[in-house]
């Protein structure tokens, strides 16, 4: 009954000033991004020159044919709108699956086992994020071009790393798990890849899914990384980036919106889907004592 007490009262004090001024801050800021897809979402619906009018208002005429528009006319490097929706598809699913795949199994070996250059590892992952690592593009684009990844699908083999915040982020959830769970799966003849997969993972899956719908909203909406090493394969958001180039004098704006809305769809609908394993984070274990 005390040690439920001392729990109450310590849920009750974490209420401070503060936590509620984060609280508003981020829902301030959540608002803002749905006002902001919303007002493409109008905008996308109306005619050029009611945009170019009035860019506040509701459309009077919701003119549904700019998506059609959107998918006859919109292109890049001679790429149709479809293609340029597939080669977003693969290079977002392949990046992130490949790069969270190797981050997951260092983290997993950095937590649970102890060899000798765990320390150094380490440290070498702290020195990556401090430390900024100024004009190393054109080397890296050497690198690409002898290894004859440029411009080339094998590109995104890249994301092999196991460095990075999500390093930090894996080994402290791994580390929150219970290991007598794993002790005791041993005892039963489990291998270290039936432990892993069975029994870890499950473990840390809401935080896994949180961590791959934010790894796929940043290389679905990265136009930089195509255009300079995938050039013959633009993904959308690439592609929206060279027609709003090329077309800066003739440019459609609520074509454009509508092609942005689309762009934005994907991660929405990802949130949606497994919001309630997001927020279902609990890395308390299952053992009493």
């Amino acid at each position: 009954m005390r040690l439920r007490t001392n729990k109450a009262n310590k849920i009750h004090e974490a209420k401070s000033p503060l936590r509620y001024a984060v609280m508003v801050l981020l829902i301030t800021y959540t608002i803002f991004f749905i006002c902001l897809v919303g007002w493409t979402f109008l905008n996308s619906l109306k005619g050029l020159l009611e945009y170019n009018k009035d860019k506040l208002s509701l459309p009077k005429n919701w003119l549904f044919s700019n998506y059609q528009m959107a998918f006859e006319t919109m292109s890049a490097g001679g790429r149709s709108f479809v293609t340029l929706i597939f080669n977003a598809v693969w290079v977002a699913a392949g990046t992130v699956l490949i790069g969270q795949a190797t981050v997951l199994l260092f983290a997993y070996a950095m937590a649970r086992f102890d060899f000798p250059l765990r320390k150094f590892f380490d440290k070498l992952n702290i020195f990556i994020l401090v430390v900024p690592i100024m004009g190393s593009m054109p080397a890296f684009m050497k690198v690409m071009t002898m290894l004859g990844l440029y411009d080339n699908p094998l590109y995104i083999l890249t994301a092999i790393s196991g460095f990075g915040g999500g390093l930090v982020i894996y080994r402290t959830a791994f580390r929150s798990v219970p290991w007598e769970f794993a002790e005791a799966a041993y005892i039963d003849g489990a291998s270290h890849v039936q432990v892993f997969l069975n029994l870890m993972i499950p473990q840390v899956m809401p935080l896994i899914i949180a961590t791959l719908i934010g790894a796929f909203t940043n290389v679905w909406n990265d136009s930089m990384t195509p255009l300079l090493y995938l050039p013959s394969y633009p993904t959308l958001a690439s592609g929206l980036y060279v027609y709003q180039v090329e077309m800066a004098r003739k440019i459609h704006t609520p074509v454009l919106f509508a092609g942005c809305f689309m762009c934005s769809i994907p991660p929405i609908v990802l949130f949606i889907i497994f919001n309630k394993y997001m927020m279902n984070v609990d890395l308390s274990g299952g053992l009493k004592g």
